[in-house]
């Protein structure tokens, strides 16, 4: 599936960032007084990628520090950018979204991942919570469950990675 072009930057225009001393990102406050969640999105679909981010864009405790077309490109910026969750598409082009969590969570340990699939499955599911992924969700998800995932809340379910 072409896609348009994609802001390899990682940031929209204008937008700027604070890194503490080592490169990590400054916790700035939001608008509610809350530090800001940085929020990588990995999709193929540039409708999803945009509908994600004008979700996102809705709210001040969430930034949208990149967007990718596929998992290469999702590694690159999740280095280069330093979400603090990457919100990522299960079915990718070139390395599914279970691979390029683990590649991303082996670079970035700190980092959380939200998968997102519109074919949910087990063994899916599965694979995601063996190499880290946190949430596991139906692209069909009310958006307040998927904000409360992108922002990990307390109470917030986990994977069981034991499963």
């Amino acid at each position: 599936m072409s896609s348009g072009p994609d802001d390899l930057s990682g940031s929209r225009p204008g937008a700027q960032s604070a890194h503490r001393p080592g490169g990590e990102p400054a916790a700035r406050p939001a608008d509610e007084g809350h530090a800001v969640v940085r929020v990588l999105i990995v999709d193929d679909s540039e409708l999803v990628r945009l509908g994600l981010q004008s979700l996102f864009d809705m709210h001040g405790d969430l930034e949208v520090c990149g967007t990718a077309p596929n998992g290469q490109v999702g590694i690159l910026l999740a280095v280069s950018t330093l979400p603090d969750v990457v919100v990522m598409d299960l079915s990718l082009p070139d390395i599914d979204g279970v691979e390029t969590s683990r590649r991303i969570l082996r670079d970035r340990p700190g980092t959380r991942v939200v998968m997102l699939t519109g074919n949910p499955s087990p063994a899916s599911r599965q694979a995601a919570a063996a190499v880290g992924v946190e949430q596991y969700l139906h692209k069909g998800t009310p958006p307040e469950a998927l904000l409360a995932a992108v922002r990990g809340g307390p109470g917030e379910p986990r994977l069981d990675r034991s499963a």
